[in-house]
């Protein structure tokens, strides 16, 4: 099955990727311009685009993070499995110490007796 990319993200990463190749062109000096102002054009048009993609970053990520931490509504089926299985092994430890404890005594009686 062929997976097709949404035309939004096409139209996005060709936008970021001419606004490189324009940006790369001009310093290494293919693109010349002759005025300061098409020179502080460029450089502000660059600016407001990739600040207006970090903005939109930030703002799906904290949409994400919030969604993440809001919704988190209990422990899943397999969590819920782990905790009961952590209180059966700590039952279990209770009371093969208190098994271990009585033969303990019944060692020590048994020793400590005079036939």
């Amino acid at each position: 099955m062929r997976m097709r990319i949404p035309g939004m993200y096409a139209f996005v990463i060709g936008i970021i990727v001419a606004i490189m190749a324009v940006l790369v062109l001009w310093f290494t000096g293919w693109i010349k311009t002759e005025s300061f102002l098409t020179d502080i054009l460029i450089i502000v048009v660059t600016w407001v685009f990739i600040s207006g993609l970090a903005l939109l970053g930030a703002i799906i990520l904290g949409m994400f993070l919030g969604h993440r931490i809001l919704s988190f509504k209990g422990f899943t089926p397999f969590e819920k499995e782990m905790l009961l299985m952590r209180s059966d092994i700590k039952m279990v430890s209770k009371r093969l110490e208190a098994i271990e404890e009585e033969l303990e005594k019944i060692h020590f009686d048994l020793e400590h007796k005079e036939w």
